[in-house]
Order: structure tokens, then C-alpha cells, then sequence
């Protein structure tokens, strides 16, 4: 499957992030953190329409690619945001805390990180797009780090960055600054031109070099690990996926001594 394109989609890229935080710092304290390392609220990808936070005290919040809408479900009520010009971050946040309210919870978060002001623009073919790319990149990962030993974290979008990610250690899972190799997917951040797929080794004290073969390269602006641009992804990324973990899990022995 050849996946689309994701060229010049940084406006949509931000305006869904900037969502995406919202949605997650409100639910936050709805949800006991099962990893215990992770300090903020992940969003699990649920299918190539949507992204979730899954069952919360609160409900459920959902942000939904294929239409630009942030939906909230309390019970049987579904109220839904469009994500259009007319809303910001901070409008977005104070309408998922007035739901949050009326339903009878009172979140005791601290939003002055999800007040941005800026008029969201998101162009929906871009945000589908980025749907489908996420859900595929998703399931390749997912099966390619089946062949994985035990000590994986969960696949997950974490919306500080708006990566998909997980960690693998070496046995039980420890925390992030513990012994781990990362495999993750960045939809762009500014150090790379175009959306990548990354890996990275940590000793424990600091990065560990891995030996780049294709399809992983080494690349100047981003220096913690290996990267495979989208470029060289789009075409088939499930084989392209599936030779870079591969090639990760046989350059471990140095990382778990």
C-alpha cells in the first residue's frame, strides 16, 4: 500500500496537535497512568478516522481525522466540536471542561499549556491523509515488534510531540531512563524537513550509535539515533518497517551488556 502524501500539511499538523493537547490535558486525570513513566496522557489509535483517549471517569474523548470534529461521550451523550477556523486551543479547552463539569466531575489540571489563541486551520484532505498514514505506520510497527522479547510499552500517540512511539527494554519494563531501544513515528517537528520514522538506543546515561543500514540512515538534523524519511517509506512501508526493527533487534547485544 502506497501511503499518501503528507507535503506541506505543517498548518493542519499544528492545528491538530494543538487539539489533540487540549483533549488530552483535560481528560488527564480522568485515567490512572498503567505505565508509570509516562507523564502526560497518551491517545491510542483506534482505526485510520480517529484518535482516542479511551474509557476515562470522565467519558470518552475522541479526536476524529476523517472530519475535523473532537467528540466527548459521557454515557448515551455525544457532543461534538468542529475543529474550524472559528475555534482555538483555549475555546476548544473551555468547552471540554464546561462538558467535563456539567457531567459532575471537577478535572483539578493546570491548563495554562492548552490556551493558545491562534484560529485552528485544518484542511480535512490533509487530516485524513494523516489518518491513513498514522493507522498503517501504526499497524506495521505493531506487528513488526511482535517478534520483539518481553518489555515493550504500548504503541501510542503522545500529543506533546504528536509522535507514535513505544519503548522496549531489555525484560520487565523500568523507566525512560533505564536501558531502552525506541521505535517511533514523528508526523514532522522542524528538524526534518518531512515526516520520519526513527529508532534510538539509551544506555542509560546517554545515546548509544547504532549502525545505520538501509533502510535506517543517519541524518544531521535529527542526531539522537537512525531515521527512514518518509520519502522512503511512502512506497511500502509495512516491508521497510519490518527490515528496520529487524535490523535494530540484531544490534542489541551492546545495549543489554
Amino acid at each position: 500500500m502506497t501511503l499518501p502524501s503528507l507535503a506541506h500539511w505543517e498548518t493542519t499538523r499544528e492545528s491538530l496537535q494543538r487539539a489533540a493537547l487540549a483533549m488530552s490535558t483535560v481528560a488527564k486525570k480522568g485515567r490512572p497512568q498503567d505505565d508509570k513513566f509516562f507523564h502526560h496522557l497518551t491517545l491510542q489509535p483506534v482505526s485510520s478516522d480517529a484518535l482516542t483517549t479511551g474509557e476515562t471517569d470522565y467519558g470518552v474523548f475522541t479526536l476524529n481525522l476523517a472530519n475535523a470534529t473532537l467528540a466527548y461521550q459521557a454515557k448515551d451523550d455525544v457532543k461534538t466540536i468542529p475543529l474550524d477556523a472559528t475555534q482555538t486551543q483555549k475555546s476548544v479547552t473551555e468547552t471540554l471542561m464546561k462538558w467535563v463539569t456539567a457531567n459532575g466531575h471537577t478535572p483539578d489540571v493546570d491548563l495554562s499549556g492548552v490556551m493558545d489563541e491562534m484560529p485552528l486551520s485544518i484542511d480535512a484532505k490533509q487530516a485524513h491523509n494523516y489518518g491513513i498514514v498514522l493507522h498503517s505506520i501504526y499497524q506495521s510497527l505493531h506487528k513488526a515488534c511482535a517478534t520483539l522479547s518481553d518489555g515493550k510499552t504500548k504503541l501510542v500517540v503522545f500529543p506533546h510531540h504528536f509522535d507514535l512511539s513505544m519503548m522496549w527494554f531489555n525484560g520487565d519494563i523500568k523507566t525512560e531512563h533505564d536501558p531502552h531501544v525506541m521505535f517511533g513515528f514523528s508526523p514532522g517537528d522542524g528538524s526534518i524537513d518531512q515526516p520520519y520514522l526513527y529508532t534510538y538506543g539509551w544506555d542509560g546515561e546517554a545515546y548509544i550509535s547504532l549502525p545505520a543500514q538501509a533502510p535506517l540512515s543517519q541524518d544531521d538534523n535529527w542526531t539522537s539515533g537512525l531515521v527512514i524519511h518518509y520519502s522512503d517509506l511512502q512506497a511500502d512501508p509495512e516491508s521497510t518497517i519490518q527490515a528496520a526493527v529487524t535490523h535494530i533487534q540484531g544490534c542489541t547485544s551492546d545495549l543489554w551488556t
